[in-house]
């Protein structure tokens, strides 16, 4: 049988060869034309939308003074992790659903910098079928690690009865007996 074969080889390995020489060369050839490593980038223009930085001065305003930090488009990795105890592809499949998602707005303990609220300023984009679903699945990710994900419909003025309410920071009860005081957030 290898008999059979041995002139067809002999006849077939100076073009195989000479194939795998002429693709190196174009490998090394492509490389070089590619030049140095660039950087594709540009810089954005805002961090967050204008009703997303509205709504932050305004929960600045309305948490009490030296309590808390604010910090805007936090990843949701930053914020929950994956259970321990779960296989390698569990771990990779929960990780790969939160990894590439941030939250609009996170306010944090001002001492120990631990994160206390999730906040998501929801507009009218959040009634498309996708976002619904993307909401969704952040309020039950968030449930399920423990973490208050808090969210406000977007809106032109807030009260800071109604924010401290919503944090739970301020009984629902004390906002109907306050004066309202009201912040523009747009």
């Amino acid at each position: 049988m290898t008999g059979m074969f041995e002139p067809l080889f002999n006849a077939l390995l100076p073009l195989i060869v000479m194939m795998v020489l002429i693709g190196g060369v174009v490998a090394f050839i492509g490389a070089k034309k590619q030049g140095p490593l660039t950087y594709p980038y540009r810089k954005n223009k805002r961090l967050m939308t204008e009703a997303e930085a509205s709504f932050l001065r305004v929960l600045e305003l309305a948490l009490p003074a030296g309590e808390y930090r604010i910090f805007g488009k936090v990843r949701v990795e930053d914020l929950i992790s994956v259970k321990r105890g779960l296989t390698r592809k569990q771990v990779m499949s929960a990780r790969n659903r939160i990894k590439s998602r941030h939250i609009d707005i996170v306010i944090v303990d001002a001492k120990t910098f631990e994160p206390r609220w999730a906040v998501e300023l929801d507009d009218k984009s959040h009634a498309a079928e996708a976002r619904k679903k993307r909401d969704d699945f952040l309020n039950k990710a968030f449930e399920a690690a423990g973490f208050p994900l808090v969210r406000f419909v977007a809106k032109r003025a807030y009260s800071s009865q109604d924010i401290l309410s919503q944090l739970g920071l301020l009984p629902a009860e004390d906002c109907q007996e306050q004066p309202l005081e009201s912040f523009s957030a747009l």
